[in-house]
């Protein structure tokens, strides 16, 4: 994680709990403890926790260390929260010009086909429904392997 002054800081993004045999991956009686800009929605909307959960925390982390943008939460529709940085890098790939959402502090001093792949990376990882999310091991996979094709975001 990132401080105000863009310092990296150790973190986890997991949730300390106990879970008893027979009790799955419930958070019942779990109280989250974190930022919630950069807390999976799902885990928190239905109190359940899966590495897609962590693979969501990774992608916020990939989003605002490509933008130096923080992520933060805003009531939107229904009183729901969205988190105004994913939803800007959204826009701006759906407008085909997330590049545009490039650290201004860069001055575009970086390799375009990089920067663009840790943009998608971070999209994909956030995705809304869990089961379009990568394991770690493929988006890490993702960003060191420029050969692989860019990855496709869904809508």
């Amino acid at each position: 994680m990132l401080d105000d002054d863009f310092e990296a800081k150790l973190g986890d993004f997991g949730l300390v709990r106990q879970i008893h045999p027979g009790h799955g991956s419930s958070l019942e009686g779990t109280v989250m403890i974190g930022t919630r800009a950069y807390m999976d929605p799902v885990c928190m909307s239905t109190n359940t926790a899966s590495t897609a959960s962590d693979i969501y925390s990774f992608g916020v982390l990939l989003l605002e260390i490509a933008t130096g943008l923080m992520p933060t939460e805003v009531a939107g529709p229904g009183g729901l929260l969205s988190n105004t940085l994913i939803s800007t890098v959204r826009e701006y790939y759906g407008r085909g010009s997330v590049l545009e959402m490039a650290d201004r502090r860069l001055n575009g001093d970086f390799d375009e086909g990089e920067m663009e792949r840790v943009l998608l990376v971070g999209l994909l990882c956030v995705q809304q429904d869990r089961r379009h999310r990568p394991e770690i091991r493929i988006a890490v996979n993702m960003l060191s392997n420029l050969k692989l094709p860019s990855p496709r975001i869904r809508s």
